[in-house]
């Protein structure tokens, strides 16, 4: 601070000067000397310069461009008033002076406040496409840019766990994140979510098919949906298009959408059966006492219960005729049904015996024809 000149008359009236000189950043002690001639002796003044002080005060932490940032203290830590300038700013990193206030033993002091830069708006596909079956996730969106941080609104909200499930329809909003200053972009970019789940067709349980056609799986009727087939409600490995279809084995088919190459996460279970229209027969009957041999047989006819069979001697005459012949509660046995030949329900003469059997379809065999050989014993 200034210093004054030292008096060079004292208060009492004596003339003198003073050494040193004076120094105003240390603390001296001064001599004077009064004139000679004078009655009077040296006087001494020790002037203390107190040392200045720098005011202190808590760092102000680093914010992201654009953040609030709080007027600074006026007041320092260590008990000194004064001013800041230049003004603040929010959006670069700048050093503050802070100048205390006049007649103050204080230095300046400064302050450096770090701004971080933003990081850029994420770039990327702004719809992704997944398959239901996938389960997909967050983590599973891809972006041309690492570090992203995921909300549910374009602005604000608590980012999202990366775990978080996509369903569809879902809009997500990416904001550019910066692991090491913790700083996210200013905007974020909108991401749809779209989830493909294929529809199942509806199928009857139970899949007929005529054996005379060698069914395969692409003789399965799906109304137009593509479907992926397999052994097993997990198997992993879909059977091939011409795979030949087995009587009474299970299938378990996904519908599978080709563009998106997504399957259906459930799987549809029909059962095959193959129709064989190919019917045989056993065409010997012997009325005796024993139980061999008592009926006329056609193996598989329950499989086609609308049916009709006639049976006629070897002269033309309708001697039997019953319809949804099964083999045990409508089956011939050697007695007459109808009248005429024979008494109705008497046992026809030794002989053989033409049947026709009707069994409508809709495979190729509708129509068995075969000879009977009756043995009368009785």
């Amino acid at each position: 601070a200034t210093l004054s000149t030292l008096p060079t008359n004292s208060n009492n009236g004596f003339t003198g000067t003073w050494l040193p000189a004076l120094n105003n950043t240390a603390t001296t002690t001064y001599t004077f000397t009064p004139t000679a001639g004078q009655c009077a002796t040296t006087a001494t003044m020790t002037i203390t310069v107190n040392p200045n002080i720098t005011p202190t005060f808590t760092q102000v932490a680093p914010i992201c461009s654009g953040a609030t940032l709080s007027t600074l203290p006026t007041n320092s830590n260590n008990g000194f008033t004064g001013t800041w300038s230049p003004a603040l700013d929010n959006t670069a990193t700048t050093t503050y002076t802070f100048t205390p206030t006049a007649g103050l033993c204080a230095t300046t002091a400064t302050m450096t406040i770090t701004v971080n830069p933003l990081p850029q708006i994420p770039s990327g596909t702004a719809q992704q496409n997944f398959c239901a079956i996938d389960a997909p996730t967050v983590s599973d969106i891809v972006m041309g840019s690492a570090n992203i941080t995921w909300y549910l609104s374009a602005n604000g909200g608590t980012p999202l766990a990366m775990n978080y499930p996509l369903i569809d329809g879902l809009v997500l909003y990416a904001a550019g994140f910066d692991p090491g200053n913790l700083c996210e972009s200013a905007t974020r970019f909108q991401v749809t979510i779209r989830v493909n789940e294929p529809t199942l067709p509806e199928l009857a349980e139970q899949l007929q098919f005529c054996k005379e056609l060698g069914a395969t799986l692409a003789s399965i009727n799906t109304n137009g949906l593509v479907m992926n087939w397999y052994d097993s409600m997990t198997g992993t490995t879909p059977l091939p298009s011409d795979y030949v279809l087995q009587d009474g084995e299970l299938l378990y088919g996904a519908a599978f959408n080709a563009t998106t190459n997504c399957e259906s996460t459930e799987r549809l279970q029909v059962e095959i059966a193959i129709v064989d229209t190919d019917l045989k027969y056993f065409n010997l009957i012997t009325i005796d006492e024993n139980q061999n041999n008592k009926a006329l047989k056609i193996v598989g006819i329950e499989d086609f219960p609308n049916n009709s069979i006639e049976i006629y001697n070897r002269y033309g005459e309708l001697v039997w005729a019953g319809n949804n012949y099964d083999n045990s509660t409508i089956v011939f046995q050697g007695m007459a049904n109808v009248s005429g030949v024979v008494s109705k329900n008497s046992y026809l003469p030794s002989g053989t015996y033409f049947f026709i059997l009707q069994y409508p379809n809709t495979c190729q065999q509708t129509e068995l024809k075969g000879f009977i050989h009756l043995e009368n014993k009785k």
